[in-house]
């Protein structure tokens, strides 16, 4: 009796635990077939299961299971190695019906993930980072909310998305906690994809899709440069993996000017940080 008493209690503290959860949705992959060939050497690049899985279950030589551990080696509270999961879409299809459809396919998959984080958990916290494209999968997943039978404060991070009228109104989802947008004015592949060419495109939009949204939106922007320069698409890769730093330094600098919708943020990586991370890859 004793016995099963220690059980309860243990079940009942576990209950009491928080967690955080990240979830990554990649951007395009042009030839999404070629890119996860056995054969192709850029697939460690590229390569995540299709739909919702934890990083850490990847060989240790892709590039996302090395994005997820070094998440967790600067900030293991908010971004443990357990709880960081992938969401594989099929990217190679360049349309925004593929896009809605993964953004309903990707709500229904972390509906059914919260389920089972709330057998153990009784204070969920869901962050959502989005790169390019995979930021306007985000915004459809968006659309569904609320998570039918979890309601979990949900942060969004978007990195280098283009900004779309069809999209863009959805950031401001009364069920959004926190929402940010990275971009930089050396990024013109965020600007290429011609929004007025879709079937869904609403009447008077720009041309081209933006960087930025609109003032009134519920969203803080960030206009990145990392140490004094503007930086390109591909860019972002490369430093993704500093994003609970920046997101620090972020929230300390909102702290200074509260009311700034548009944040100028130069970040600073030192020969110090990238000698650090070649040792710790070692």
């Amino acid at each position: 009796m004793r016995f099963l008493h220690i059980i309860l209690f243990c079940f009942a503290i576990k209950q009491l635990e928080a967690v955080d959860i990240t979830v990554w949705v990649h951007g395009t992959y042009p030839a999404l077939k070629v890119l996860r060939a056995k054969w192709c050497p850029v697939k460690p690049m590229v390569y995540v299961e299709d739909g919702l899985s934890l990083a850490k279950k990847l060989p240790k030589n892709y590039y996302f299971y090395k994005l997820a551990e070094s998440l967790h080696e600067l900030e293991p509270r908010l971004y443990n190695l357990n709880h960081i999961y992938t969401y594989g879409w099929h990217s190679s299809n360049v349309s925004p019906k593929q896009r809605i459809k993964e953004g309903k396919n990707l709500y229904k998959a972390i509906e059914k993930l919260l389920a089972k984080y709330q057998e153990k958990y009784r204070d969920i916290k869901l962050r959502i980072v989005g790169f390019s494209h995979g930021g306007n999968v985000i915004l459809n997943m968006i659309s569904h909310l609320p998570f039918k039978k979890n309601c979990v404060p949900v942060e969004v991070v978007l990195m280098g998305t283009p900004v779309q009228e069809s999209t863009r109104h959805l950031i401001n989802s009364p069920y959004i906690k926190k929402a940010y947008s990275f971009y930089s004015q050396g990024d013109w592949i965020q600007r290429i994809d011609i929004q007025r060419f879709h079937c869904n495109c609403p009447n008077g939009s720009p041309f081209l899709s933006s960087r930025v949204f609109r003032d009134t939106d519920k969203v803080q922007q960030i206009c990145l440069t990392i140490n004094g320069k503007k930086i390109g698409h591909t860019k972002y890769r490369s430093i993704l993996k500093y994003l609970p730093d920046m997101m620090l330094q972020v929230e300390q600098k909102l702290c200074q000017n509260p009311l700034s919708q548009m944040l100028h943020f130069d970040y600073k990586i030192t020969q110090q940080k990238n000698s650090k991370k070649k040792r710790e890859n070692k």
